[in-house]
């Protein structure tokens, strides 16, 4: 069963592992390992900040599978939230993050925060892309970075 909770102060240790594990980081637009003294203060600030982001421990079948997140764009027309997810390496490759994809929309449409739901994924990260482009998101710009092209993909809210 897969679910999605709101993170808590407690979920630190976990979600500073898989942020620094090798793959989330290669994919990640900041590839440095984090330390816990900055991921404490990340992590303070994104749990008080309820009116922007959510931040969720993915589980399955009630264990610690992964993160996702939720971010409100300021200021921009449409409005628009950025999606983010990472899943530890014993659960990629099963088909979740689709799911977890079509979770954080319906969490999305329920908070009334934007129009259009964005990501920002690796071009090299192909199953990532593909699973964003099987919960119907298109391919909107192309980014060229030092590190290679990143794609934005988007989704109009209903």
């Amino acid at each position: 069963m897969l679910t999605l909770r709101p993170a808590r102060h407690e979920d630190a240790r976990f979600l500073l592992a898989l942020r620094n594990e090798p793959a989330v980081r290669e994919n990640s637009r900041q590839p440095r390992v984090i330390d816990a003294v900055r991921h404490r203060r990340w992590l303070r600030e994104a749990l008080a900040d309820q009116a922007n982001r959510r931040l969720y421990v993915i589980e399955v079948d009630g264990l610690p599978a992964g993160m996702a997140r939720l971010d409100r764009v300021p200021n921009r027309l449409p409005r628009e939230a950025e999606l983010s997810l990472a899943l530890v390496p014993k659960v990629r490759g099963l088909g979740l993050a689709r799911s977890v994809i079509l979770k954080l929309l319906d969490h999305l449409q329920s908070l009334g925060w934007a129009s259009v739901a964005t990501a920002t994924v690796r071009a090299q990260n192909l199953p990532s892309v593909a699973a964003f482009t099987r919960a119907r998101f298109i391919v909107r710009d192309l980014e060229r970075g030092a590190r290679g092209p990143w794609l934005r993909m988007e989704r109009r809210l209903a």
